[in-house]
């Protein structure tokens, strides 16, 4: 059976992130240090470069050089990293580059775009567990630690919609698809695809808390990797699951980028997953970097009509 895919040993460096970027050629961002990313080619594996995120300042730079800053946050291939811990600040990217926003502490919310610059405030005083933005249109969502979902279309406050989810002190999760007009969240418990208002239109429970979750950029699919069993599925728009595998296998069948490699200790734990649109999927075990195809789970049996 032929190989699909390459792997990369780390070494005993911790993989915290893995981003897929899109570009000419399309590229890997790795993180393995708080404040460093390294890129790596998506289809061969050889290096790229790597870059400092950490935004040394101890004031706040004034607006020429803070734009000067946020420009560096790219990839050698051009394209702008979705999201970067700086260190004074969590920032995300929309996909031209024009609209930043910049989450400095678990209240704070800024955006900036095509030289404005505001607070982006909101009802109550309940600090933020998860931010999210929409890279095309600009949305951004925040989830506030007493179960309200903030909308916000890019500066102007649509208002806040309460919504269930699971806050035992496991990681949330929150996306918005480019373009799509919706939330998804996942918790200890589910998945759940939302309206901008915070109606659920889909929902499916974990049999297994998913430590590390990616919604594909177009939300076509979902993609959740359990850390201990180290068992990957993916499931589709109406969060049925369509495929499922573990992560040795998908390693297994890697290439190898290096002549030799460590594989994981038995206790090695997932901690990074990723997925493009064209069903790139990426994740991290252990020190290891695999970059496969999602096609390359195993298909599940889907449910029939009866009549």
């Amino acid at each position: 059976m032929g190989r699909t895919g390459w792997l990369l040993d780390l070494a005993d460096r911790a993989i915290h992130a893995i981003q897929l970027l899109d570009g000419d050629p399309p590229q890997v961002a790795v993180w393995t240090d708080r404040h460093v990313v390294s890129f790596y080619d998506q289809v061969a594996g050889t290096f790229c470069g790597s870059l400092s995120t950490a935004w040394a300042a101890e004031a706040e730079p004034e607006q020429a050089a803070r734009r000067a800053f946020l420009e560096t946050l790219r990839a050698p291939n051009g394209a702008y990293l979705p999201v970067v811990d700086t260190g004074r600040a969590v920032i995300h990217t929309s996909r031209d580059g024009r609209l930043h926003l910049l989450q400095y502490d678990e209240r704070r919310l800024v955006l900036e775009m095509d030289g404005y610059r505001g607070v982006l405030a909101r009802d109550g005083a309940a600090p933020l567990v998860a931010t999210a933005l929409d890279r095309e249109l600009g949305t951004v969502a925040a989830l506030s630690a007493d179960g309200q979902l903030h909308i916000y279309q890019q500066h102007v406050y649509v208002g806040a919609f309460p919504v269930e989810v699971r806050l035992d002190g496991s990681p949330v999760h929150l996306f918005l698809p480019d373009g799509s007009g919706t939330v998804c969240l996942a918790d200890s418990a589910s998945l759940r695809v939302l309206d901008l208002g915070g109606t659920v239109q889909q929902t499916a429970a974990l049999a297994t808390p998913a430590g590390v979750v990616c919604w594909m950029p177009d939300g076509a699919w979902v993609v959740t990797g359990e850390p201990e069993q180290g068992m990957i599925r993916l499931y589709d728009a109406q969060l049925t699951l369509a495929r499922q595998g573990s992560a040795e296998r998908l390693l297994d069948r890697a290439n190898l980028v290096q002549l030799f490699v460590m594989m994981p200790d038995p206790g090695a734990q997932l901690t990074a997953i990723a997925l493009a649109n064209d069903g790139t999927l990426a994740f991290a075990l252990g020190g290891l970097l695999c970059v496969t195809q999602a096609a390359e789970l195993v298909p599940q049996p889907q449910p029939r009509p009866l009549f």
